[in-house]
């Protein structure tokens, strides 16, 4: 479940964060991926990431440890590439 959303810093970029408890990744935007000046890291394998309307994609790369300023705390998150639309990104949470 959602437990919120904001406009927050990802790699020191605007991007609108949701914030999903029960996500077991986090995800960035292809557009938001584009403007990173690193390139992606190649997983050890593809991971099948399910999206609205039953519908799933592979993903092979991840981004690892990505800054995310939320709420003035600051984590490390590995974002996967996945199509969202705009600066997005969704995050998971322990």
């Amino acid at each position: 479940p959602n437990v919120g959303t904001g406009t927050f810093l990802v790699k020191g970029m605007t991007a609108h964060v949701f914030i999903n408890l029960g996500a077991t990744r986090s995800f960035v935007s292809l557009a938001l991926n584009k403007k990173f000046s690193d390139a992606p890291q190649i997983l050890d394998y593809p991971l099948e990431v399910e999206v609205a309307d039953d519908c799933s994609m592979n993903a092979s790369r991840d981004y690892y440890g990505c800054v995310v300023n939320l709420f003035n705390e600051i984590y490390a998150n590995d974002l996967v590439p996945i199509p969202l639309r705009a600066s997005k990104v969704i995050t998971r949470m322990d």
